[in-house]
């Protein structure tokens, strides 16, 4: 070990054995050591886990998580301590969604099919709800994967039921599989899914009368009806319709620099990227980066109400979904 690591680590000892103290007291009950470690605690910890900490920095804060886990939100995005973090408000409101839109963009490898499963993931296990993917390559197991006629069957099943008499053909797909005549019992066979639409410029083509971005806007419009939670997914805004952006949360990954130059001359979009962009070149001194040390692992969040008409407009760290059981990896 090198000399300036050997000093590091011994200035860290007594740091780490303090802090392990204090878990202990908390631990059994001690009010003032919980309190503290729910504060300042916490970011003594983090400092501690920086490069040259080695592991009295790695176990203190083991020891925290495991103290704290239940008031962690671990089991879902892997927050660390959701109290103090600017994104816990969102979080919990992101996790109750029942019904809504969301947008995700972002340049190829970053992360934004990730991000979107795990959505899906967490509102799966809280809602029952299926979840369906569209243009989704290697669907994880807890996806069933649909194509482009299936919704489109949908949409028609819903203007139909909403006439109060279903057409006469054939069912889009096995699940579909109703009773034409009884429009109620349709409707309520399509409600409760999670969405994922990937790769949206493979379904929306740039004619205002192309099917796909009707389907697009049709799916946007009618969550709320039919209680689905959509999921769109892009490179650029460009390939959504402007009023597919009006969603209830647009998640950005970390931008290449020059989307804003390359993407809709919008003044929203353009707001949008440069936000972004500037939050992910500060993203190392955010204060949490040590517990989630990969930009892909981190969005910018655009909710303009994450309830009670407060927005949240800031960084937001997520964790990836088990492909096969959909449990916490």
């Amino acid at each position: 070990m090198a000399a300036l690591d050997v000093v590091r680590l011994l200035q860290t000892m007594p740091q780490a054995t303090r802090l392990l103290a204090t878990v202990q007291r908390a631990a059994q009950g001690d009010p003032e050591a919980l309190a503290y470690l729910r504060g300042a605690g916490w970011q003594e910890a983090l400092d501690l886990v920086r490069p040259g900490a080695g592991r009295a920095g790695r176990q203190v804060l083991q020891a925290l998580r495991e103290l704290a886990s239940s008031n962690v939100v671990d089991g879902e995005f892997r927050e660390v301590d959701p109290g103090p973090a600017p994104w816990a408000g969102f979080l919990r409101w992101l996790q109750g969604r029942t019904s809504g839109a969301f947008v995700i963009l972002g340049p190829r490898g970053q992360g934004k099919t990730t991000l979107a499963l795990r959505l899906a993931q967490v509102w799966a296990r809280e809602t029952g709800y299926r979840v369906e993917g569209l243009n989704l390559y290697d669907c994880p197991g807890f996806v069933q994967p649909i194509n482009e006629r299936i919704l489109a069957r949908r949409m028609q099943v819903l203007k139909a039921a909403l006439q109060g008499a279903l057409a006469n053909d054939e069912p889009g797909d096995e699940d579909e599989a109703v009773e034409i005549a009884d429009p109620s019992a349709a409707l309520a066979r399509m409600q409760g899914r999670i969405l994922i639409i990937d790769e949206a410029s493979l379904v929306i083509g740039s004619s205002g009368m192309d099917q796909g971005r009707r389907l697009v806007r049709q799916a946007m419009a009618q969550c709320r009806h039919l209680h689905w939670l959509s999921l769109f997914i892009g490179q650029y805004a460009q390939q959504l319709p402007l009023d597919v952006l009006l969603t209830d949360a647009t998640f950005v990954k970390r931008p290449g620099g020059a989307e804003a130059a390359l993407d809709r001359q919008h003044p929203y979009v353009q707001a949008l990227w440069e936000r972004a962009g500037e939050s992910f070149k500060g993203i190392r001194s955010n204060p949490w980066w040590a517990a989630y040390p990969h930009p892909q692992a981190w969005t910018y969040v655009d909710c303009p109400d994450a309830g009670h008409g407060r927005p949240y407009r800031g960084l937001m760290p997520f964790r990836e979904p088990d492909a096969e059981s959909g449990e916490v990896a």
